[in-house]
């Protein structure tokens, strides 16, 4: 079968990154300027975008397109090679941002117009997920993590691997059916959102963010729930902790000032859950992870 649109592909890489995330770990809502393959080598994971939540475990492939706003989750320790790029070769972000994705409650705008094009004639749609990919897919992403080209044979050498892998991750016809119909993600993202903007408002709460959102405070807990597998509230504070913990050593604030700063109207009740959740004293921990 001749396939007419080959001849007008000319995939270009960005940034790539490995590594580890711990289980618990929550993205904040993010759009991103070209594609991105994300591949599970290990743990269990969830993205979410606004119309379906994918889950991902060991051998899982998920394709993001350009500015489509989504998250991840680790269910479990997960780790993820995560590769981006584009079809055509003209993400004008490639040569112009410092950073391929922006955070949605970032002061950064998302530039639309810096957006890798998609391709109409590709015969797939985006995001495109497959369940288990071929196990030459790791020891594959291996090798182009650590190839360094510096030649034109080694630049088509590495050409040639990224082509390989969108193959592999294209390839497998059968894709997962362990996704779900988003329903009320639009409504969870707007929320979520706002949480992540607004969480050193000490005041912030339930039916604050119900009032920014068109649901019902209940409907608001069902959704955070269903997606994050917390309340409200737990959200609230997991975003206040995990600012406190990188306040703590990369600020030189005292324990008192990132209580306030992070959203704590007591820095005796900031103390005792953070000893709470993280089993040492914020003082402890500045101790356990300075140079």
């Amino acid at each position: 079968m001749h396939f007419d649109y080959l001849p007008l592909l000319n995939p270009g890489h960005g940034p790539r990154w490995h590594g580890l995330w711990k289980k618990g770990m929550i993205e904040r809502n993010r759009r991103i300027y070209d594609f991105e393959l994300v591949y599970f080598s290990g743990g269990n994971g969830r993205v979410i975008t606004e119309q379906e939540t994918f889950f991902c475990s060991r051998g899982s492939v998920i394709i993001l397109p350009p500015n489509r706003i989504h998250c991840t989750i680790a269910d479990s320790a997960v780790e993820r090679w995560c590769i981006h790029f584009d079809w055509k070769n003209d993400c004008p972000a490639h040569g112009r941002k410092d950073t391929i994705y922006v955070f949605e409650d970032s002061r950064n705008a998302f530039q639309p117009s810096l957006c890798a094009s998609v391709p109409e004639e590709l015969p797939v749609s985006f995001p495109y997920f497959t369940e288990k990919v071929s196990p030459e897919m790791l020891p594959l992403l291996r090798e182009f993590f650590t190839f360094y080209p510096d030649s034109l044979a080694s630049e088509l050498k590495y050409q040639s691997m990224l082509l390989r892998i969108l193959s592999l991750a294209l390839g497998n016809k059968k894709t997962a059916e362990r996704k779900r119909s988003g329903g009320g993600n639009r409504y969870f993202f707007m929320a979520k959102n706002f949480i992540d903007s607004c969480y050193p408002d000490p005041d912030l709460n339930l039916s604050a963010i119900a009032e920014k959102v068109p649901v019902t405070p209940n409907h608001l807990e069902k959704l955070f729930r269903k997606e994050l597998g917390m309340s409200v509230n737990k959200y609230i504070l997991h975003r206040r902790l995990a600012q406190a913990t990188h306040l703590l050593i990369s600020s030189g604030m005292t324990v008192r000032e990132t209580a306030f700063a992070s959203g704590f109207n007591s820095p005796n009740y900031f103390t005792r859950i953070f000893r709470k959740t993280l089993g040492v004293t914020p003082t402890a921990y500045i101790a356990a992870n300075l140079p």
